[in-house]
């Protein structure tokens, strides 16, 4: 299909940790593997609106592969389904000068709470929603983390072969100095447990994505504590 850049549309369920379905059922590769196909467009809803949005875009406006990939479960409210979708653009959900997190698809809900506590702290941390995989929209990136000298990109995919892992090719291609952390799942079997504890676990929920941003910052460690 990608070879031949034929107009076929791939609506992957069941992205990221599943819950009670188990090990064999994590979609926690599918960037990776993706993300290595030419001509293939993938997009990561954040919500319900943004999934139907992104299928009509989808159907009726590209002519080559479209992957569009979203999770189990209800679907999240966040201000990005009032957007109007751009091919190939980002939507920045909210400002900030001390980082910048790059959220994927449904992490965008725990990339948002994180900045909320980062605030609490006296942290400023812009969060900016993907939307596109590939293409990523390399400009808006470009503008934070040269505006705030920190990206942290957080996916419910592996780290191996990433979102995290292209941009942070992208970056230093570029020669754009900036600290860039990837936050994803391991290059391991991710076992059985709701997607609340898999993400807890693995330090992807809010709490962890708040001390990896602090982990970047001058004089704090991850825990957000002032060091010694």
């Amino acid at each position: 299909v990608c070879l031949q850049n034929l107009p076929v549309v791939f609506a992957i369920d069941r992205a990221g940790v599943v819950g009670d379905d188990g090990e064999t059922h994590q979609g926690t590769y599918d960037l990776s593997f993706l993300g290595t196909m030419p001509n293939l467009t993938i997009l990561a809803p954040a919500s319900g609106p943004e999934l139907e949005e992104m299928l009509r875009y989808a159907v009726t406006a590209c002519s080559n592969p479209v992957a569009i990939r979203y999770p189990k479960g209800c679907a999240d409210s966040v201000p990005a389904a009032e957007i109007p979708l751009v091919p190939g653009k980002s939507v920045l959900l909210r400002e900030g000068s001390d980082a910048a997190i790059v959220a994927v698809g449904a992490m965008v809900t725990e990339a948002l709470a994180a900045a909320e506590a980062l605030e609490q702290e006296g942290v400023s941390c812009a969060v900016l929603h993907a939307r596109f995989v590939k293409p990523f929209d390399g400009a808006a990136i470009c503008l934070l983390a040269e505006r705030t000298g920190r990206v942290v990109t957080v996916e419910d995919n592996v780290r191996n072969g990433g979102f995290g892992a292209s941009v942070t090719q992208w970056l230093t291609e570029r020669d754009i100095p900036c600290i860039i952390r990837n936050m994803g799942f391991p290059d391991e079997p991710i076992l059985q447990g709701t997607r609340s504890q898999m993400l807890a676990q693995y330090g992807l929920d809010a709490s962890g994505i708040a001390r990896e941003v602090c982990g970047t910052l001058p004089g704090r460690g991850r825990t957000g504590e002032e060091k010694a």
